[in-house]
């Protein structure tokens, strides 16, 4: 089942669902391995789980790269929005000078 399918019967099963409120919802029924390690699936929900990845790597100096991987963050479609930001925080960490 595709997150935005599960999505949208959530909204109609339940009028007053918000994405941002119960999200929760979402990721609870489904198997976000499994759905991300499609790489031409769910952009929005892999540039999320990049987000989170890129945050816990750089600032926790977590070794996640075993997730790259599995959700195909290297190589699978990314949200056109965050996207690109991801793009541009990956050239500003790779050119900023070490300290």
């Amino acid at each position: 089942m595709s997150v935005c399918f599960l999505e949208a019967e959530l909204k109609k099963r339940f009028p007053g669902f918000r994405e941002v409120e119960h999200g929760g919802m979402i990721l609870d029924a489904i198997d976000i391995k499994h759905v991300l390690s499609r790489p031409d699936t769910c952009a929005s929900l892999r540039s999320l789980f990049a987000w989170c990845v890129r945050a816990l790597e750089e600032y926790q100096g977590c070794d996640l790269s075993s997730l790259h991987d599995d959700f195909r963050l290297r190589d699978g479609l990314m949200s056109e929005i965050t996207g690109t930001q991801l793009e541009l925080i990956e050239r500003s960490v790779n050119e900023s000078p070490a300290s």
